[in-house]
C-alpha cells in the first residue's frame, strides 16, 4: 500500500500533529482516514467556538450577577461575593447589585467590608435607604456605637422621616444614655407612626428616665412635664413615675 508517512515526510508541507495522525492510521484505507480527519477538524472547531463563548460571557457583567444571585438564594455567601465583585470591576455603577453584595458581607459578618459597599451605594444614590440603614447596623454589628450613631445621624440629613433610622437611632440614643436625645428622636418616629410599637418604647422609656432624672435632681415641674407626656403614651410608666414621686 502507498506509504503516506514517508510522502508526508518527504513534501514536507503538512504539519507535525497531521504527520503522527496519519502514521497511526498506516495501512488504513483513505476514506477512512478521511472520516477521522473531518470528525477531529469539527471537533477543533466546535472547541474554539466555545472557548469564544467563554471568554465573551467573562466580559459580560450580567453573567456574573446572575450567578451571584443563584448562590445568594442558596444562602453561599462567599461564592456569591466572588461573583459580585467580578461583575462591579466590569461595570460599577449597579444599585441592585451593591445591595446584594453588601446583604452577603453582612450575612458573613464581614461588616466593614459592607459599609464600604454600601457607602459606594452612596456614592451613586446619596438618599438609599437600605444603605444608610445597613451602615449604621454594619457598625452596632462590629460594637462601634460612636460610628452607628454617626451614620445613622447623617442618614437623617438625607432621609430625614425614614421610621427604621429613627426608631434604631432613638435605641441607640437611649442605650448610651442620651435619653433627652432618644426622647426628642423617638417622638418623632412616634408623631410620624403612632401605631410603631417599638418606638413607642423607647419614647416610654426615655420618658421615664428623663423623670428619674429630674426627681433626682429636684425638678419638680420638670416631672410634671414628662409625667402628662407619658400619660399619652404609656399610662402605667406615668403611675409609676408619679409613685416615685409621691414617695420622695
Amino acid at each position: 500500500m502507498h506509504n503516506l508517512k514517508k510522502d508526508c515526510l518527504c513534501r514536507g508541507n503538512v504539519p507535525t500533529i497531521f504527520l503522527k495522525i496519519f502514521a497511526l492510521f498506516n495501512g488504513i484505507d483513505m476514506k477512512s482516514i478521511l472520516t477521522v480527519m473531518i470528525t477531529i477538524i469539527a471537533i477543533l472547531a466546535v472547541s474554539l467556538l466555545l472557548n469564544q463563548k467563554i471568554k465573551i460571557d467573562d466580559d459580560d457583567y450580567t453573567e456574573y450577577l446572575k450567578r451571584g444571585r443563584y448562590h445568594m438564594e442558596k444562602r453561599e455567601y462567599r461564592e456569591a461575593i466572588k461573583h459580585f465583585e467580578r461583575a462591579f470591576e466590569i461595570q460599577d455603577d449597579m444599585v441592585e447589585a451593591y445591595k446584594d453584595l453588601g446583604w452577603a458581607y453582612l450575612n458573613i459578618h464581614e461588616f466593614h467590608e459592607a459599609v464600604r459597599v454600601y457607602r459606594k451605594l452612596l456614592d451613586i444614590e446619596p438618599d438609599n435607604r437600605i444603605a444608610h440603614n445597613n451602615i449604621g447596623f454594619a457598625f452596632r454589628m462590629a460594637d462601634e456605637p460612636d460610628s452607628a450613631v454617626a451614620a445613622y445621624e447623617y442618614a437623617l440629613e438625607w432621609i430625614p422621616h425614614d421610621l427604621s433610622i429613627l426608631n434604631r437611632l432613638g435605641e441607640l440614643y437611649y442605650t448610651y444614655g442620651r435619653h433627652r436625645e432618644a426622647a426628642d428622636i423617638s417622638a418623632r418616629c412616634h408623631e410620624l407612626e403612632p401605631n410603631l410599637v417599638s418606638c413607642r418604647e423607647v419614647l416610654s422609656k426615655s420618658y421615664f428616665a428623663l423623670g428619674e432624672y429630674y426627681l433626682q435632681e429636684g425638678y419638680i415641674d420638670s416631672v410634671e412635664v414628662v409625667h402628662e407626656l407619658l400619660l399619652k403614651i404609656d399610662a402605667r410608666k406615668a403611675e409609676e413615675l408619679i409613685e416615685m414621686r409621691n414617695q420622695q
